[in-house]
């Protein structure tokens, strides 16, 4: 994502965005990519993830799984399966657990947490973009121990 030129501002309401892929079930998926010009960089915008896990053939199980969101500096972090990524971790909710598609938001300010001067940073534009990336870490409790299935990264 980079704050560079883009379309005039309106409300983050207005500009709601959605990025979804679906959960691959032997790596992760492509890279879906969210551009936000200067003109859109509002703090409080929000920015909604999606994941479908229908091609997997296994929907996440309450009591079983946990799902956790991070953003990552790059994709190694996100598939360096020895480690949880630096950083705050949102967890999904068990109860939201059960279902093919999974949710959650982030804030235009949680994901240029890192960029120096956030919106007013002058050295990143569409030439040469900041760029964070969305992580989705599905665990599975087994009778052994806790298994960590391939994560994706958007």
């Amino acid at each position: 994502m980079h704050p560079g030129n883009g379309v005039s501002a309106a409300s983050a309401a207005a500009f709601a965005q959605t990025i979804s892929s679906s959960f691959q079930t032997t790596s992760p998926s492509g890279v879906v990519s969210v551009n936000i010009g200067k003109s859109l960089c509002l703090p409080s915008r929000q920015i909604d993830f999606k994941v479908d896990y229908t091609p997997t053939g296994s929907v996440p199980t309450a009591g079983t799984d946990t799902v956790t969101f991070f953003i990552t500096a790059d994709t190694s972090t996100c598939t360096d399966t020895s480690k949880d990524p630096p950083g705050t971790a949102k967890t999904l909710p068990q109860s939201q657990l059960g279902q093919s598609v999974i949710n959650t938001t982030y804030l235009v300010s949680e994901l240029i947490a890192s960029l120096p001067s956030g919106c007013n940073d002058t050295t990143k534009n569409a030439a040469v973009p900041f760029t964070v990336y969305f992580c989705v870490r599905r665990k599975t409790s087994t009778l052994t121990g806790t298994s960590l299935l391939p994560p994706a990264c958007r």
